[in-house]
Order: C-alpha cells, then structure tokens, then sequence
C-alpha cells in the first residue's frame, strides 16, 4: 500500500477500507484475541476516478486481502445490494457496476502475476469509468518516508 501513498496516508487508507469492511460486511481484519486489524495483510489493487461531469462522483482506492484473513459472520448493514464469497469466475458473470468490472478485471490479472511480481506491477488508476491509465504518485520528501 506504501508504493500508492506516503506512510501516513497509505496506514489512514488502510484503517478505513478495514471500518469499511466491518461495517458493511459483518468481517474483520483482526487476528483472534486481538481489537486492531491486521494492516499489513491488505494489498493496494487500484484506484478510480469518475469524470468531472458525473452526477455519481467518487474517488476510489481498493484494496484486496486474502479471504482467510476474514473473520466473522458475512452479514451486511443494508448498504450493499448483494453480499456473498464469489469465486473470480462466478462474478464474471454477475451483473455488477462498470467500475466493479474493470476493478476485478485488475485483480485478476494481479493473482495471474507469480507473488514475486506483483510488488512490481505498475499501479493503475481508472478515469473516467473504464480508461486505466498509470497511476501518478504524490511526490513524498525523503523524511516523510519513515
């Protein structure tokens, strides 16, 4: 997550997308005994953008985390339409947003990576609702790295 965001935004995103987790799936990142969730087994997949002009606007980062670092009952809040473990190829054929496509589309060509490649793979930002483009890094001075 630290090659998409200096270290304090980076950990920031991390501890909302593990709230956001919870809170809209019933799951938790933290290891057994423990009330903190485990940052460090989150991955960085994306972000995305919405053109100017949209009347729905966001500006999204997603991050993945393997399904064994869950714990908890899948119960959602209301908030999502649809919540259920799917395989990749199960939500292939599922009729989800177009951003959700193009997001797991990114995913998947990320697993299909061996593990040693995937810390290296160029970061992808889509603008718009389907154009990836590279993604731009803030510039983080050399003492804000620690």
């Amino acid at each position: 997550l630290e090659r998409a965001a200096p270290p304090r935004l980076a950990r920031a995103l991390a501890m909302a997308a593990a709230r956001e987790l919870e809170e809209e799936t019933g799951l938790t990142l933290a290891p057994p005994g423990h009330s903190a969730p485990a940052l460090e087994v989150l991955d960085y997949v994306c972000r995305a953008v919405t053109p100017r002009q949209s009347p729905i606007r966001f500006n999204a980062r997603f991050l993945s985390a393997p399904a064994e670092a869950a714990r908890g009952t899948l119960a959602g809040c209301g908030e999502l339409e649809t919540l259920a473990w799917m395989t990749l190829e199960e939500v292939a054929g599922a009729a989800v947003a177009p951003i959700t496509a193009c997001v797991l589309q990114q995913f998947s060509a990320i697993m299909a990576l061996p593990p040693e490649a995937r810390a290296e793979r160029p970061l992808v930002c889509y603008q718009g609702f389907d154009q990836a483009l590279p993604e731009r890094l803030p510039a983080v001075p050399e003492a804000a790295r620690s």
